[in-house]
């Protein structure tokens, strides 16, 4: 009877692989844990069914009970490989940083030619490597390359010998996660392998079309330098260095992997904020209008639907202990930003009561949001002609510092720009109607004077941070 309950178990892990269905898996679980209770001690296939059972309970996120079987697993066959990395990596999602080290060691020692241990062991030690440690990225990289060639020779003999076993779909495959991984650390590097680090994660996107992890690697990579500079990202003026049209095709395929991304993971919210972004980027730069609007609309809905999912991760997290305040605070962040590019993206179609109500909405979750307060400010300037609101929201936006994380000087730095700005364009508005009209326009005169006052503050403070160099105001 277990053997049919393991079968029968398998069947249904098969199918949850291919349509990755956690209702398929769980009732998978269920059967292998049927199985695993009537399984003799000395049956052949008790520690298959037990890997089995501890691998849907990983899967499934039920890490105490994956532990305890893979455990019992190991006991019963201390030569077992794949329960080895499976406990490996559920002591990693516990945190056990220190045991998932030794259990991916042993893993190791006991056969360093399993393309699953290598590619596993070597993300361990690229994720929990330290500062300047060379050593440990070059074993690691060793490790993955080797992955790749044992994978070419595996693939070879599979295609003489087609019963060859596999582990289970949903851990991907080896030589993809390998890809993966190894195109990630060689684009993080910058060095002059870039290129090829981009090829290996085109592989990847390319041999798992579903799997997430391959295109949002490859899209982050494609646009890490965009995403370093808010500035150019969100305002493309000349000062913000405007890529070529290389660059626009390649922020082109970025956008869209990052929403197929968003699509086949319905919990992220970095993949629909940041292909959303980018579509307001590309808008910025169509020279049709059709394609603007376009680009513009699909970046709302996008947006829109990050706000959805990241209010619904809120909603989730109590933030009692430490870990699940410091889960909300993330989220409350990433709700944040998402509240801020849809109310850009409305901003540009010309929605502005709209677009103003998604800034308030980013500065009630983030206060010191600086640029959802820059926006907020202009909207109370050029709708209700309300300088000193303006004003008092630009004070509060410099006042939030430029911080320690690269995002937050970015912002700041676009900030500090956006009011530098902002002073040259009221004083060309100044000098017009200075011409139009017999004397200055007093609104005119009022708003070039507090867009003079913002912009000397903004260069104080730019210099104030190393943020660029000095800039002087005649």
């Amino acid at each position: 009877r277990h053997v049919c309950l393991f079968k029968w178990g398998q069947a249904y892990e098969r199918k949850a692989d291919r349509a990755d269905d956690l209702n398929q898996r769980a009732k998978a679980e269920s059967l292998f844990e049927k199985a695993a209770s009537l399984v003799p001690d000395k049956d052949e296939h008790r520690v298959d069914i037990l890997t089995s059972h501890g691998r849907c309970a990983l899967i499934l996120g039920h890490f105490d009970r994956a532990r305890a079987t893979l455990k019992t697993a190991i006991e019963v066959c201390p030569g077992s490989t794949e329960a080895k990395w499976l406990l490996a990596l559920t002591e990693q999602s516990l945190g056990k940083r220190a045991r998932a080290g030794k259990l991916f060691r042993a893993a190791y020692e006991e056969d360093s030619n399993d393309p699953f241990v290598l590619v596993h062991f070597a993300r361990f030690l690229l994720d929990f490597r330290g500062q300047g440690e060379v050593q440990q990225e070059v074993i690691a990289e060793n490790m993955l390359k080797k992955a790749l060639q044992l994978c070419e020779k595996a693939s070879k003999r599979r295609q003489r010998e087609p019963s060859t076993r596999e582990v289970p779909a949903y851990f991907g495959s080896a030589e993809a996660i390998a890809l993966t991984t190894l195109g990630k650390f060689v684009c993080q590097k910058r060095s002059a392998r870039f290129a090829q680090g981009l090829t290996y994660l085109a592989q990847a996107c390319e041999m798992c079309p579903k799997a997430t992890e391959p295109k949002f690697a490859h899209a982050e990579a494609l646009t890490q330098d965009l995403f370093a500079d808010r500035g150019r990202l969100l305002y493309g003026r000349a000062d913000y260095a405007l890529p070529s049209r290389e660059d626009y095709a390649s922020v082109d395929l970025a956008a869209r992997k990052f929403a197929a991304t968003a699509e086949l993971d319905e919990g992220t919210v970095v993949a629909p904020t940041k292909a959303a972004t980018l579509l307001l980027f590309l808008a910025q730069h169509d020279e049709a209008s059709a394609k603007r609007q376009s680009n513009l609309e699909r970046a709302t809905r996008l947006a829109q639907r990050a706000v959805q999912r990241a209010d619904a991760a809120a909603l989730a997290l109590d933030g009692k202990d430490e870990a699940q305040g410091k889960a909300l605070r993330v989220t409350v962040g990433k709700l944040a930003e998402a509240h801020f590019i849809v109310g850009v993206a409305l901003e540009r179609q010309g929605r502005v009561r709209e677009a103003r109500s998604s800034f308030c909405s980013a500065i009630r979750a983030r206060p010191e949001h600086v640029l959802a307060l820059l926006h907020l400010a202009r909207r109370k300037e050029e709708d209700d002609e309300d300088l000193e609101g303006a004003e008092a929201d630009c004070l509060r936006a410099l006042r939030a510092g430029p911080g320690s994380a690269v995002r937050t000087r970015s912002d700041y730095l676009s900030l500090c720009r956006e009011l530098l700005h902002g002073y040259r364009r009221a004083e060309a508005q100044f000098m017009i109607s200075e011409g139009e009209v017999s004397g200055a326009d007093p609104a005119a005169a009022r708003a070039l004077v507090m867009h003079q006052g913002l912009a000397r503050r903004a260069a104080a403070l730019m210099q104030q941070h190393n943020l660029a160099p000095s800039a002087s105001l005649e």
